[in-house]
């Protein structure tokens, strides 16, 4: 006879990483990550990256 265990994993205990929400008209950031600090950096490098963006449009429509 062969002695078989079971294992048996508690869904109430099971760790659930918190999330977050950030609506905006145009774009809705989730996230659902453990590191805060990797989603902040995330949407301010993308608020930097539509900041450059709309400078580098804008002064390229300038030149025409």
């Amino acid at each position: 006879m062969t002695d078989s265990t079971q294992v048996v994993i508690d869904s109430t205990q099971v760790h659930k990483p918190m999330q977050f929400k950030i609506e905006t008209p145009i774009v809705t950031v989730e996230s659902d990550t453990d590191n805060h600090l990797v989603d902040v950096i995330s949407v301010v490098a993308v608020v930097i990256g539509c900041y450059v963006a709309f400078k580098v449009f804008r002064k390229w429509i300038k030149s025409f």
